[in-house]
């Protein structure tokens, strides 16, 4: 019994004497610290410090669809398993969702990150001067503590995810200021691309509209309907707007609503067919697999086995018009 008390108290009294030990340690770090803090060395760190004066994040986040992100943030997209892994489809997202809205912010960034990079260098240079002369452990840490850090390395993250199952698989994509200046200048070129279709767009006016449903008998240029037929007629660009298609009398065509909303940008003929070959209507045809079958079979230059291979494919040219040049 008097053994086990004694193994009881022993271990007490190495448990305190350890408390005691690390209070020690603790208050002669402390001394050290604030004597290191009154000393010569502390006070040129941060003389160095006041003298170069790095540019901060005066805009250190911004808003996308409602959301807040930081600098050097990460933005989430879901996507599916296909595009999961696709780098492309990253810098896509990175461009139009994160840099177009927000084309100044990332401007800004890359000014404040090319600023800091020049005076960091010169900073790094005093500062390991100063460090030379550092006596002790705690005068290095203190040094260390005291250093600058101003954004010299922008970045930004774009994060993949899909859910498989009950998991969620993600993938990161990391851009650095190479890449999002890439970004800004394609979101600039966006915005410019924007700015001229709307200018274009403006161009069509009502003399305009009346002069093309006149030439084209007021009826559909791809099914042939016309407003007798209860259809609502649009006039659209044969070469899109932004494909580069002007707004002239050459370049617009009668079509009805429904026709218009599929042909949508797409330009009248696919690049896999013959070039130059324009396909008659035919009023009778109900849908878009009537109407592409009837129009090739009536094309002289087009025999029955190409016709049959077009139409396995998914082509655009489904609706290519037949043009008057009257």
């Amino acid at each position: 019994m008097k053994l086990i008390i004694g193994v009881i108290l022993g271990i007490v009294g190495l448990f305190v004497i350890g408390v005691l030990f690390v209070k020690i340690q603790d208050s002669k770090e402390a001394s050290a610290k604030k004597e290191a803090k009154n000393g010569i060395l502390y006070k040129k760190i941060i003389a160095l410090d006041k003298k170069y004066e790095f540019k901060e994040e005066l805009k250190d986040s911004f808003f996308i669809k409602e959301r807040l992100y930081h600098i050097n943030g990460t933005y989430f997209r879901r996507t599916n398993s296909q595009k999961y892994e696709d780098a492309e489809f990253a810098y896509s997202c990175f461009v139009k969702e994160v840099v177009l809205p927000n084309i100044g912010f990332f401007e800004n960034l890359l000014q404040v990150e090319k600023y800091n990079k020049q005076l960091y260098s010169h900073y790094m240079e005093e500062y390991n001067q100063i460090l030379l002369q550092a006596t002790s452990k705690v005068e290095k840490d203190l040094c260390e503590q005291e250093k600058a850090r101003p954004l010299i390395l922008a970045s930004f993250t774009i994060q993949l995810y899909y859910k498989y199952y009950n998991e969620y698989k993600e993938r990161d994509y990391v851009f650095y200021s190479e890449e999002i200046q890439e970004a800004i200048n394609e979101a600039k070129k966006i915005n410019k691309s924007k700015s001229l279709i709307q200018q274009e767009r403006a161009l069509m006016s009502d003399k305009l509209r009346f002069q093309v449903l006149k030439r084209d008998n007021y009826t559909c240029q791809i099914c042939g309907k016309g407003a007798k037929d209860g259809v609502e007629l649009e006039v659209d660009h044969i070469i899109p707007v932004s494909k580069g298609g002007k707004t002239i009398i050459d370049n617009l065509q009668t079509l009805c609503q429904r026709c218009n909303r599929g042909k949508r940008d797409k330009m009248m003929y696919d690049n896999n067919c013959e070039e130059n070959i324009y396909y008659e209507n035919e009023k009778n045809c109900q849908d878009k697999d009537n109407i592409c079958s009837s129009n090739l079979a009536s094309n002289k230059n087009y025999n029955k086995s190409s016709a049959q291979n077009d139409l396995k494919r998914k082509i655009d040219c489904l609706m290519a018009p037949y043009r008057r040049l009257d």
